[in-house]
């Protein structure tokens, strides 16, 4: 796993073609409970059940300037990109990033 510390953005691609973002702190969700949340959300088969699942780890809605990096989970796929966070001040706006990393669920 790309060890990643601090704030991270996450980007759920879920069940339905649903999308979730959220971001997470590592006081909160260390790496490997972060892991053992994507086997979990990549095993499920409804996107009620992913949401269940998320709804058990202390994530906050939207995105956060501050984040280190984003991760990009899609729930068709065992890996899950982490790129740089990229956020523009002055437009108030995330672009995306270049890919530093991927996690292997």
């Amino acid at each position: 796993m790309v060890k990643t510390k601090g704030i991270k953005n996450i980007n759920f691609k879920l069940i339905d073609n649903k999308q979730k973002w959220c971001w997470i702190n590592d006081d909160d969700v260390d790496d490997n409970m972060l892991t053992r949340l994507f086997r979990a959300l990549y095993s499920a088969t409804t996107y009620n059940a992913q949401e269940e699942l998320l709804s058990k780890v202390t994530i906050n809605e939207g995105r956060n300037s501050s984040a280190i990096c984003t991760l990009q989970f899609n729930c068709n796929d065992r890996n899950v990109m982490v790129q740089e966070c990229k956020y523009v001040k002055n437009e108030n706006k995330y672009k995306r990033g270049k890919n530093i990393g991927v996690i292997k669920i």
